[in-house]
């Protein structure tokens, strides 16, 4: 992906440096942010993966995700809102679910409340399917979780984006 200046949009793991845009991301996106000391256990967590993706100096998304007993867990996911619908975010969770096959992952398993719309559309996309509601899960405001899963055996992986990813860099292919 290639802004007007040329640069590339890059994925690399989350550092230190980044927690205060990725921060100011996650307080824009969710009603009940994490705060800064969950993304720091998550980033020196062995079982984590933290991805940012980054163009230039400036975050515009973030990704993390668990893998514990041979499955993943997609913990957050969040990009910009000036950055959303250009492939940001879909680049994130299609290099974590990478990932998580290359580490031999049997399945993926988030949550998400259910009106979020454009969210549910990407995880189906990419083979995501609701399995489970959580009633009243999310707070502030109270709504329902709705659970989803993907089964990495069942080859219902698409990448309908058609992007790529190679040494760290996402690119339109």
């Amino acid at each position: 992906m290639k802004s007007r200046r040329n640069r590339e949009l890059v994925l690399r793991p989350m550092r230190e440096s980044d927690l205060d845009q990725v921060l100011a991301i996650e307080a824009a996106c969710f009603s009940n942010p994490w705060l800064r000391t969950s993304f720091l256990f998550d980033l020196y967590s062995e079982d984590s993966c933290c991805m940012v993706a980054r163009l230039g100096n400036e975050v515009l998304g973030f990704i993390i995700g668990w893998f514990v007993l041979g499955e993943l867990h997609v913990l957050n996911l969040a990009v910009g809102s000036q950055y959303r619908r250009r492939g940001v975010g879909e680049g994130l969770l299609k290099f974590l679910l990478g990932r998580a096959e290359k580490r031999g992952c049997r399945r993926a398993t988030l949550e998400l409340r259910g009106s979020n719309e454009a969210a549910l559309n990407l995880y189906e996309k990419y083979g995501f399917r609701p399995m489970a509601i959580r009633r009243a899960y999310y707070q502030q405001p109270v709504e329902d979780a709705v659970l989803m899963l993907m089964d990495f055996r069942a080859g219902s992986r698409r990448d309908p984006a058609g992007m790529e990813v190679q040494d760290g860099m996402v690119s339109e292919g």
